[in-house]
């Protein structure tokens, strides 16, 4: 009888391990899903890719959409004002980010809580309905299709967030280490550089 009971145990606690990693493939194969219809649209004509019955592979392969692609050059240029607008737009967020947090995490002055509450109050709004207060903005100082309206109309929308992230951040380090390097002689940026940011990372 006993015997009867952990054999059933071990049955079922089988295919319980076996229902989990079928969920896990099934899942799996869901995220993925995506990127194969991605790839295998990009390998079809025009003509069947608008087909009202889409069709799982390709029944002819075609890859006219990446000589194309190549050929025509405008794709690298997309790229590399890509590449260029987030490593400045990084740039900055990452400038503005450290010291205002830091500002806020440990100076507690008179508009400390507003200057954050007003910092969530902007995450909440969507990005959306910035838009067109932010392209009358950029078109009044004459800095509309150029990187650098690009670059701060993206930390614009990025800074609130980042801001209040990094003073989560700073108010996770003691106030100690700070103390015991101001003793040893260090300033105020070095404590912050040397000091605090390590901590963070």
């Amino acid at each position: 009888m006993n015997q009867n009971i952990t054999v059933r145990k071990r049955r079922i606690k089988i295919a319980a391990v076996f229902g989990k990693y079928v969920a896990l493939i099934l899942i799996f194969l869901f995220l993925l899903f995506p990127v194969y219809w991605m790839l295998v649209t990009s390998l079809k004509l025009n003509a069947e890719s608008y087909q009202v019955v889409p069709t799982l592979w390709p029944e002819v392969l075609s890859f006219d959409g990446y000589i194309t692609l190549f050929r025509d050059g405008v794709f690298f240029a997309y790229y590399k004002n890509n590449l260029v607008v987030s490593a400045l737009a990084m740039i900055l967020i990452c400038f503005v980010s450290v010291f205002a947090g830091y500002a806020l995490s440990r100076f507690h002055f008179k508009w400390n809580k507003w200057i954050i509450s007003t910092f969530v109050f902007a995450q909440m709004m969507p990005v959306i309905s910035r838009l067109i207060s932010l392209y009358g903005i950029l078109q009044r100082i004459g800095l509309v299709d150029t990187h650098i309206g690009l670059v701060l109309a993206i930390s614009a929308t990025q800074v609130p967030f980042t801001v209040s992230l990094m003073a989560s951040f700073f108010d996770g380090i003691p106030r100690e280490l700070e103390e015991a390097a101001r003793v040893d002689g260090c300033g105020r940026m070095r404590t912050l550089f040397g000091v605090v940011i390590p901590g963070i990372t």
